[in-house]
């Protein structure tokens, strides 16, 4: 029996174990041979392993259409930014955001239009924010974004602002100019709450305010 350890990048993977019958089977040659082989074996299973681990977490915690983080993921950086909070008070702003007009296309277009519709608000919050901030996808036509840090009140106004700025361009699809807008709501950690639950509320009655207000300016504009 000849037994060679699996190794990649001084990582050992497992080892190869070879058999035989006779006594002595196995000379300096096969060593080298086995080694060689022992040596791509040993990269493959930890590659495998690596990028394994790597794609299912990514698919647990990442929203399959948009690839913004998902709802789990996001509630879980949320309650730890609440513990460094308590910690260290390091204050992060919540922003809780709602499509608009995204029944109308579905209707209008089919639901094609209205993932296309999805995806590309997504693809421009995400271009808008900064790296240190997350956002996720919720849910159906809604994210939620995490300010960290918040630098100041004034600056969840003007991130609100920018966004929805960006985001209420038309946007093309299939030869067709589809209308986007959001309505935001917007929380901050400690002056709105401490727990997850306050900070939400607070941020969803903020967002249907907001909604109710745009419908209100729409109305009035026609």
């Amino acid at each position: 029996m000849l037994l060679v350890p699996l190794k990649h990048e001084k990582c050992t993977v497992g080892v190869l174990k070879v058999m035989s019958k006779a006594v002595s089977a196995f000379d300096a040659a096969d060593e080298a041979v086995l080694g060689l082989l022992a040596e791509v074996l040993g990269a493959d299973l930890f590659l495998a392993a690596k990028y394994a681990s790597d794609d299912l977490y990514h698919r647990a915690t990442h929203d399959e259409m948009t690839g913004l983080a998902n709802r789990a993921l996001f509630f879980d950086r949320i309650r730890n930014d609440l513990s460094r909070v308590s910690r260290v008070g390091l204050e992060f702003g919540l922003l809780m955001i709602d499509m608009d007009g995204l029944k109308a296309i579905n209707d209008c277009y089919g639901h094609r239009a209205g993932d296309a519709a999805i995806c590309e608000v997504a693809r421009r919050a995400s271009q808008t924010l900064r790296k240190s901030d997350t956002i996720a996808r919720l849910g159906g036509d809604e994210f939620g974004v995490i300010l960290q840090p918040t630098n100041s009140i004034s600056y969840l106004a003007e991130t609100v602002e920018r966004l929805q700025a960006v985001i209420s361009t038309p946007f093309l699809f299939e030869s067709t100019w589809l209308k986007l807008g959001v309505s935001i709501g917007t929380a901050i950690a400690v002056k709105d709450g401490l727990d997850l639950d306050a900070l939400l509320d607070h941020a969803d009655k903020a967002m249907y305010e907001n909604k109710r207000e745009r419908k209100r300016l729409a109305n009035l504009a026609r």
